[in-house]
Order: C-alpha cells, then structure tokens, then sequence
C-alpha cells in the first residue's frame, strides 16, 4: 500500500486508518517538515497540503519558513496540528480520513498531479428537511413522543403570524438552544404577554429580536416548520410559578421538539446562527481524493476537530444547555464553518460532503459523536437500569465543570435529566441516584474537586459544592458514581427527613451481599470487628434517637438552609456505619508538581494520604495501596490536616482476602458532620484507624 509515497509519508501507518485507531486523541504518530512536502509524486502529501492550506491561518509561505506537522491516529482521522517557527500553533480543521467508497465517475475533476475534487454545497434548509424525512423514514427510535401532556401556559412562537399562541399537544414544533448573553433582548413577560399574542407583534418588535431567534424562525418558515419553543419568548421571564411550572418539565419541552437547533458558535444570543442557514454567496467546500493502494483516502473537515470545537463553545459552557441537548432526540448543530445533524440513529453533516453515518459508524452513531449528549428514552430498546444509571452519572460527570449565571440554579438546570431519569425509574435525592445510597455519596469527578460549599445545598451531594478544575477534559465523561460498578454498600439502610419531620427510608442494604461477606470465613478477626459498626440499634431505639439527632440538627442553633423549592427532602442523611479520627498526609511531589501548584495558589487541589491519626506524620506514606484523596491546600489548612472517616461502600471480590473500603472524609463540628471529599482504602489500613461504630448525621 506504501509503495507510492515518500520518504517521509512511509512513516504513516494507513492501517490504522483503515482499520480505525482508538477514539481518544493523545500523543503524537507522525510528522513531516512542510518544506519539503512532495505533491507531485506523492498522493499522501496532496493530502496533507489540502488539508493544510484549507486553514485560513496558514499559507503557503507559513509553510516554507519551516517548522513541524505532527499527526495523530483518531478512529478513521489522521488528525493534523501545524507548528510554525514562529507564531501560534494551529489545530488543522481538516484532517485525512478513509473512506470505503467513493464514486469517481460523476463528481471527478482532475487535478494536475492525478487526485481528483469532489465540491459540496454549504448546508441550506433543504438539507434539514432531506435528514428529517431519512430520519422518519429509517430511526423508529426518533420517532417516540413523551405522551404526557405540555404544562399549563405552555406557549410557541408561531413563526407564520409572528406572535406567541398557546401550544397544544397535537403541534409539531422546533425548540431553540442558545446563549444568552449580556444583550438587552425582547422577553415574555406580565406586563406585555397579551400584546405578544397579537399577529405581527413581534415583526413590529423585530428590533429587540436578538438575531439568534432571528435566524431561527427563518429556518423554520424556510424548512416548512411552523413553530418555535425559545425560553425568552415562551415562558415568563417574571412569573415565578409559571417560570417553575415550565423548568419542572423540560424534558417534556425539548423531547416533544421534533428537532433543536442549537446555535453551539454564539458568543451570546445576537449571534446568530453561524454560518447562516439563508445567507446568500456561501461557497462550497472541496474535498481532495486520492488512491493510495487501491484505498480511498480524503481530505476533509475534520469530525473530531468539529466536534471539539462544539465542545469548547461558549453555548457547551454554559450549565443550562446540557439538559437541553441531553432531552432532544432530534438536534441541529450551527458551529461556525460546520452544521452537524444528530438523532439516535445518525450523524450527518454537509460540511463534512460524506453521510458521516456510512464507514464512521458500526451502529448508527460514530464514536467521535458520542459526545453529543444523548439522554436514553423508553423507545430505545430495552434499557436496562444499568445503563440508565451509566447515563445518568456521565451527564452529571458532564455538567459539573458547567458555568451558571445564578448557582443556586444547580439542580434548576439540571431538572430535565433529574426528570427524564425518574420517569425511567431512577429516583434522585438531592441530585444522587437514591436507588444507589450510600455507595452514591462516594460521587467524584475527574477533573474537579470540590472547593467551596454552595449555600443551601447539603454537602454530601455534588449540588453542595463549587468545584476546582486539575485540567480540561472533552470528549465523552466517566460515571461519576461508584455505586453503579460496585459490588453493595455494607450499610443496614441510609434515612432522612422529610418535610413534614418524618423520618423515612431513603436505602436498604442487599442482604444477599452482606450474607456471603458474613458467611467468609477467610476474612481476619479485625476485619469481623468492622463489620459489627455497620449493625443497628433495635427499632425502638433507633426511630427516637435519628428523631432526636435530625431535630437538634435541623431546629437548633445547627439549622442548615433547604433550597427553595427544592426536594421533598430536609438536606440531612444519617447512617450507623463504622468511623474513625484521621490525618492526612502530603504526598510528595516531583519538583515540577511543586511549582504548578503554588501557581494556582491555595485552592489547588492536593493530594494526600489517609493515615491513622495516632500515627508519625513524618513516616512515608505507603502509596502501593492507593488510599489517596484530593482536597484544596487552604481546606486541608484550615482543618490542620485532622479529619474524619466514614465507611459507606465496600469493594470485595468472592474467595479473595482483599478488601477495600470506600470511605467518606469528613468534618466534624458539634456532632454533625459535612463530607469533603472521597477516597478508597484497604481494609487492613482502615483497622490501623482504630474505628467505632457511630451514627454519622450528614449535611
């Protein structure tokens, strides 16, 4: 397959092209010096320099001054990144792909060195209505409606009379995603509602009509659709029961919507929708093909480079667009020189002039496009608790790195995944599965760790905290709960309160799993000790004294706030579990470690080791067991490195000795406590604790 190229293309393994490489951009594969790229004789190079002067930051004459391209195997993408001798580095928005088959015949121009073009049109609402009709045609899981009925004042834009009317069950509707902004915009409100239900009250308003909603309704009326849900137009932007009554249900919004146009490129809503579905003069986009081998390779945008910009838009920043991606089967996306569509079943894209769907995809959707949140819905085969659980603490994985205008609108923003998730089966206390307490309580993500606690949230839920970030992820996200992977929790059940002072059952333990724990008879004396602190008090005892603890916590001088409007739930969790005083211990950092942290000052995440509190501070940390957790230095200064320890989780393998407990690390003042972080440790480290049983009151 090589014979053709050059010297420096026969460093490129085409297999991996072919074959796919692992979605996951990293490190480096290839690299060429871009003075001495062979176009004449070598069918890879004109690639390579399609690719590379298709970037409107990079000439020819860029290219002559020296410098490095590197490359990098992604799926069926040689992606490219160009590094000048002097200047920014550029990410090269076109990249190499392999393509199975292409018909040379009707779209081949030559070129002078015997590749050939093929020019596809810029995207038109033509192409929406052809994706909508194949869609209908070929996904039956796009076609599923929530058949519950729109809230009361749910209303649409009519984009035929240019007012706002009341919507019904039986309309077929487009919504909008979008970003807001600083801009002074034309909004729903008491005062104007009636004069906005008169026909062409919002043509004679169109100077406040920020021209994202503009470019919306245009879409609309040019692809046949004649309604349009936007949140400024469509709910009362000062009406707080209406406003809540519609947060409440976005779900039903955004998944009712026969498609979402999301306009990923805008700074704020007088963006517009980029590029513009109607603008006149667009030109094409050439894409070069070449043989190589008897393969068929192209020169194209490239999907991940797409994708990746989507990702690190303004709009995929901002907290409340996740739920409105996530509930939308069906989703458009403007992103600057891209237009992506994205159902259940596809992904296309014009700008990419190939059905990304054909060779990218095994099942429908390529991997590249597996961050285009997805929430499942019923219609979507047979969904197993499992995956919804998956899905669930991916998207809360996803939304915590997200920015809000107003932070208490945490779980506001995020009331639609909430919904759609209990309408599946999976109920949710103060954001954490309640299916999965307590091994839920063990929540952590990637890249952030909590920093501050956010006020009127309790703080053994991700809602509770303001987080720092160790670095930048895109791509898809890692569960963020433990509980979903892990065998069970060792606790007898997991209570709150509710409103009314209650005391009720939040989580009970699987009998079946503490039964075969009991009954192994290889587990040490000391590991049998543990095991007793997770045993209750009898009934009696045990209703007066979490009454007792909930009162003196939630009526006296301890009172944390509840959020308003919040869960049916005080913000407090209480559980016997076995507990223990520790310290943490810094672990020693390289030289260089060292100095990025001090940079990012003192709320820098740190990591240390958990250690009995007893123990010599100055005796190395044995860091084989892994028994680590991350917590900013000023929050580790603050409680001079002395904290508790809660077991809430256990991880055990049948017929093995070894045992890790996943633990809680807390703060203590006047008997209550507040989680700060979660870690893992074994269960011979945790005995060296000296443990005991307590009843440990979480807020």
């Amino acid at each position: 397959m090589n014979s053709q190229l050059c010297s420096q293309c026969l460093q490129v393994n085409l297999t991996e092209l072919v074959e796919g490489a692992p979605d996951e951009p990293g490190s480096w594969d290839c690299s060429w010096d871009p003075t001495i790229i062979n176009r004449a004789t070598c069918p890879l190079c004109r690639l390579l320099y399609h690719c590379l002067l298709n970037h409107p930051d990079i000439s020819e004459s860029n290219l002559a001054t020296g410098g490095i391209v590197e490359g990098s195997y992604v799926g069926h993408e040689l992606l490219l990144t160009f590094y000048p001798k002097e200047g920014d580095t550029r990410l090269v928005r076109h990249s190499i792909h392999y393509h199975e088959a292409l018909a040379e015949e009707e779209n081949k121009n030559s070129t002078l060195f015997g590749s050939w073009l093929i020019e596809t049109e810029p995207f038109t609402p033509r192409h929406l209505m052809e994706w909508l009709e194949k869609c209908t045609e070929n996904h039956q899981a796009c076609q599923h409606i929530v058949y519950i009925l729109p809230p009361e004042g749910f209303r649409l834009v009519d984009t035929a009379q240019g007012c706002i009317v009341p919507g019904t069950a039986d309309m077929s509707y487009l919504a909008l995603s979008y970003v807001w902004g600083g801009i002074t915009k034309l909004e729903l409100t008491e005062q104007n509602s009636k004069v906005l239900e008169c026909p062409g009250s919002l043509w004679a308003r169109g100077a406040l009509l920020p021209k994202t909603i503009v470019d919306a309704i245009a879409l609309c009326q040019a692809s046949c659709q004649r309604y349009l849900w936007v949140d400024s137009l469509c709910i009362l932007q000062d009406g707080g029961r209406d406003k809540y009554q519609q947060i409440q249900v976005m779900d039903t919004i955004y998944s009712r919507a026969t498609l979402t146009i999301i306009a990923a490129a805008g700074v704020d809503a007088d963006s517009g929708l980029l590029p513009s579905p109607l603008a006149i003069g667009q030109t094409n986009t050439e894409l070069l093909v070449d043989d190589i081998g008897g393969r068929t390779f192209v020169a194209m945008p490239s999907h991940e480079r797409t994708v990746d910009g989507i990702e690190r838009s303004p709009w995929a920043s901002r907290g409340w667009t996740l739920q409105e991606e996530a509930m939308s089967r069906r989703k458009i996306y403007f992103a600057g020189d891209a237009v992506l569509y994205r159902c259940h079943g596809a992904c296309w894209g014009t700008d990419f002039g190939l059905d990304a769907d054909g060779h990218f995809s095994e099942h429908g959707v390529p991997e590249w496009a597996a961050s285009l949140s997805t929430f499942p819905t019923a219609a979507i085969g047979d969904i197993s608790k499992a995956e919804i659980i998956e899905a669930f603490s991916q998207h809360v994985s996803h939304y915590l790195p997200r920015q809000l205008t107003y932070p208490n609108d945490v779980l506001n923003a995020f009331q639609g995944i909430l919904t759609r998730a209990s309408r599946l089966g999976l109920k949710h206390t103060w954001g954490l599965p309640t299916m999965l307490l307590p091994s839920a309580l063990l929540w952590k993500h990637e890249t952030m760790v909590p920093h501050k606690p956010r006020d009127g949230f309790p703080s053994w839920s991700w809602a509770g905290w303001t987080f720092s970030r160790r670095g930048r992820r895109t791509g898809s996200y890692p569960a963020i709960f433990w509980g979903s992977k892990r065998k069970f929790s060792p606790l007898e059940a997991c209570y709150g309160i509710d409103q009314d002072w209650k005391i009720v059952v939040l989580s009970t333990r699987n009998p079946d799993g503490m039964a075969v724990l009991m009954g192994n008879l290889e587990y040490p004396n000391s590991t049998r000790d543990v095991i007793t602190h997770f045993t209750e008090p009898q009934e009696h005892l045990r209703q007066k004294i979490l009454t007792e603890m909930a009162k003196s916590i939630l009526t006296g001088g301890k009172q944390h706030s509840k959020i308003s409007r919040g869960p049916n739930l005080q913000p407090l969790v209480m559980f016997w579990t076995s507990v223990a005083r520790v310290r943490l211990v810094p672990q020693d950092l390289s030289e260089d470690l060292e100095h990025t942290y001090s940079a990012m000052g003192s709320g820098a995440p740190r990591a240390f080791n958990v250690r009995p509190f007893d123990s010599n501070t100055a005796e190395a940390p044995d860091l084989a067991y892994g028994n680590s957790v991350l917590l900013p230095v000023d929050l580790y200064k603050e409680q001079r490195g002395e904290f508790y320890a809660a077991v809430v989780d256990l991880d055990y393998e049948n017929g093995d000795i070894y045992m890790r407990y996943g633990i809680l690390v807390l703060k203590e003042k006047d008997g209550v406590f507040t989680r700060i972080q979660s870690a893992v440790i074994p269960s011979s480290d945790w005995n060296q604790c000296k443990p005991e049983q307590r009843l440990v009151s979480l807020v």
